[in-house]
């Protein structure tokens, strides 16, 4: 055994096996260095795409690509602190909505218009719940950002929309008024081409159909700086039942928004339909009795509202 230790061939043979094994596992070593994620568990794909991005103080939700969403949600600024579940299922609907309804309310939205959008939502559901769910949720959308874009008040666009279609696009009257707002093409056709809207069909989508509507309102609003003078030039005459039971809508929804008539909204509005018809008539009657020179007859035909203020002066409201 001795001589064989002694032996030189064994002796080099030796000394380059243990070389061989020394480079090798130098190599070895070298390959899982450089590789070492190979080794390394799994990170969540959320995880991994952000090691691409370069996040700053500055740098927003919206500035992220899709795929790297919070959790798979919609919106990018879903405020999942407030009441978690009314928004998860919000977030849901508009996650499968049509191409339409996400065009008028991006995944950047921001917190207020995604909150305004869903009460708007909710309230439709409220007063027409049978409605086609997704026509509902665009006729929301397209309120906040006509309402936004032509600076008029949200809830009087809804309050609008209530009482000439009932949130119906495919709404037509026999006068020609069409759409969720029942604009009238034949008059306001020059205004509506000049601002994008072609023909009139396009008054029976929701988005454009709302948009005329807005912006005829904002027009009317703006000419006269009075809410009800613009409804009356908006409706085409000045009716007490038509600005009445629009500012009913109006009052209801403004309150369905606040949160006192969740759940009940629709014999809240019968309550503020029935006061308002019942000093509709009181006025008639009143006025009727006083004046010589008009029968009861023509009085319940035309019905005035005379309204006195703290200076002595009076308004008169006529109603047709």
């Amino acid at each position: 055994m001795k001589k064989i230790f002694k032996n030189k061939e064994f002796k080099k043979a030796i000394t380059n096996a243990t070389i061989f094994i020394s480079i090798g596992t130098l190599l070895t070593f070298g390959v899982l260095v450089k590789h070492k994620d190979i080794f390394e568990p799994v990170q969540a794909e959320a995880e991994i795409a952000f090691e691409d991005i370069k996040i700053s103080e500055k740098t927003e939700i919206r500035d992220i690509p899709k795929k790297q969403n919070q959790d798979g949600f919609y919106f990018y600024n879903t405020p999942l602190s407030d009441s978690p579940l009314d928004f998860i299922i919000f977030d849901a609907e508009m996650k499968r909505a049509s191409v339409k309804a996400q065009e008028m309310l991006g995944r950047d939205a921001s917190l207020e218009e995604i909150k305004e959008v869903k009460k708007i939502y909710e309230y439709m559901l409220e007063m027409k719940p049978n409605g086609d769910r997704s026509t509902l949720l665009e006729l929301s959308a397209a309120a906040v950002k006509y309402s936004r874009k032509y600076s008029v008040p949200i809830g009087l666009v809804v309050g609008v929309m209530q009482t000439e279609s009932f949130f119906n696009p495919k709404a037509l009257s026999k006068a020609g008024a069409a759409g969720p707002m029942q604009v009238m093409w034949n008059i306001h056709n020059g205004l509506l081409r000049a601002n994008g809207i072609s023909e009139r069909d396009q008054l029976f989508t929701t988005d454009l159909g709302t948009a005329a509507g807005c912006l005829i309102l904002a027009r009317y609003l703006r000419d006269e700086k009075s809410v009800a003078g613009g409804l009356k030039r908006y409706y085409g005459a000045l009716s007490g039942n038509y600005i009445s039971t629009t500012y009913a809508n109006w009052h209801t929804f403004e309150l369905y928004s606040s949160g006192l008539l969740e759940g009940s909204s629709k014999n809240a509005l019968a309550r503020d339909k029935n006061y308002l018809s019942s000093l509709m008539n009181k006025s008639v009657k009143s006025t009727a009795s006083a004046s010589k020179t008009t029968t009861a007859k023509d009085a319940k035909t035309e019905g005035t509202i005379v309204i006195k203020k703290q200076n002595g002066s009076t308004i008169v409201w006529k109603a047709k």
